[in-house]
């Protein structure tokens, strides 16, 4: 469809776990910054800033193909990768890929997707959606915590997605509650 922020966009909320308005306001140097350190810094919702472990191959790609692309038309460090640099440039954007979702998202959605729920898994939501990339983001890194010993998963996890309180990352993370 020719939409390369969409993309772009998909890749980021899903390999990074950034919220619709982060993946909008990402500029150039903090890909250059997450390749050089090993972590994606983003102001997030309240301010806060966060890091984000670069842990993955997909992660490390990524980062490879925004930096590409980045040089490839000529973008300054300061400038956003997806964004129009201008006045209210990322608001037109977040508007923008959350109506790409909406007018698209059947193109790429199994029907009857609830139903396709392993055992101990929580429910599907109907319909996709941009915050729904967080939420994988969280399981599968929540795996990786798990799978490598880290003491202390949800904490860790918390923090990366920027909640600050377990109770809520739980939330993206819980199983199915057995009967």
């Amino acid at each position: 469809m020719g939409r390369t922020d969409v993309v772009f966009g998909i890749r980021i909320g899903w390999r990074f776990g950034l919220r619709i308005h982060e993946i909008a306001k990402l500029r150039v140097e903090d890909v250059t910054r997450a390749v050089t350190r090993g972590e994606l810094c983003v102001k997030g919702k309240g301010g806060y800033v966060r890091s984000i472990p670069v842990e993955t191959p997909q992660q490390k790609k990524l980062l490879s193909d925004l930096y590409r692309y980045a040089r490839m038309n000529n973008l300054q460090p300061g400038d956003c990768l997806i964004s129009e640099n201008k006045y209210r440039g990322i608001d037109k954007e977040i508007k923008s890929l959350k109506n790409w979702v909406i007018n698209n998202r059947k193109k790429f959605t199994y029907r009857n997707r609830t139903k396709f729920v392993g055992e101990n898994e929580k429910p599907r939501m109907e319909t996709l959606t941009w915050h729904g990339l967080r939420y994988t983001y969280a399981q599968e890194r929540k795996q990786r915590l798990i799978d490598s010993g880290v003491k202390d998963v949800d904490r860790n996890l918390s923090e990366s997605l920027g909640h600050h309180r377990v109770s809520v990352t739980k939330i993206y993370t819980a199983e199915k509650k057995h009967k």
